[in-house]
């Protein structure tokens, strides 16, 4: 089983936590009874699991939710709050997401961690395409990334995404930057900390780059706005 620590320590659970919900998911009757009981109103309190009639308990779809994303590789909740969205929106215009809401995930995970778009900028690019395409539309599966073909795995490539080529057009990104594989180490370093967050105002200094959390805020802002022109040039 995959765990994604960054969701996991997000969530404030512990990995012990994440043990005994699993228990729960699988009705292991002989775990459950083990689970301290201020474990279980705490799991009660946050809505990740309920008690059945039988004095049983189970997850709820909060907790289910919760235990997909520990367990989806590089979910973020800004991923998993862009795909609950594109669904919504195409399933408002009666149109197919494809394989499955799963599927959905499993694609933008691999495409915004890939290109670093951000939420809004992804949805845009979805609602410009629906909005353009007229009655027969790709799936959001595949608007996303089609596989070249049906016939074998492939592993995915920007290349083969519609999406993809929606967004760069409109920003006039310079798509060979994204399309090569052998990308310099100064640019694997622009993309790692464009990605940062800005870090909070009362951050140790142990933990900045600059021992300054405004100092490092303005400095991963002017990085994240060298990248941005950096892929905007014209070849």
């Amino acid at each position: 089983m995959y765990v994604n620590i960054e969701q996991l320590a997000l969530s404030g659970l512990a990995p012990s936590d994440l043990i005994n919900l699993l228990a729960i998911r699988q009705r292991d009757e002989f775990f459950i009874k083990g689970i301290p009981e201020e474990d279980i109103n705490i799991y009660l309190a946050i809505g990740y699991i309920e008690k059945l009639k039988n004095g049983n308990y189970r997850l709820t779809k909060k907790g289910n939710g919760f235990i997909i994303a520990v367990e989806t590789p590089g979910l973020t909740d800004e991923i998993s709050e862009t795909q609950k969205i594109l669904v919504n929106i195409y399933e408002n215009r009666g149109k197919d997401i494809g394989v499955s809401v799963k599927e959905v995930e499993s694609r933008l995970v691999w495409f915004m961690g890939n290109t670093n778009f951000k939420k809004d900028v992804v949805i845009d690019g979805v609602e410009r395409y629906l909005d353009s395409s007229g009655e027969y539309t790709m799936s959001l599966c595949n608007l996303i990334w089609k596989p070249p073909s049906v016939a074998f795995s492939v592993h995915k490539n920007l290349k083969d995404s519609r999406l993809f080529d929606i967004i760069v057009k409109k920003y006039k990104f310079d798509p060979e930057e994204y399309f090569n594989e052998e990308k310099n180490k100064e640019t694997r370093w622009l993309f790692a900390v464009s990605r940062l967050p800005d870090p909070p105002l009362k951050a140790s200094s142990d933990i900045l780059f600059t021992l300054d959390a405004k100092k490092d805020r303005e400095r991963i802002k002017n990085i994240k706005t060298y990248l941005y022109n950096y892929l905007r040039k014209f070849k």
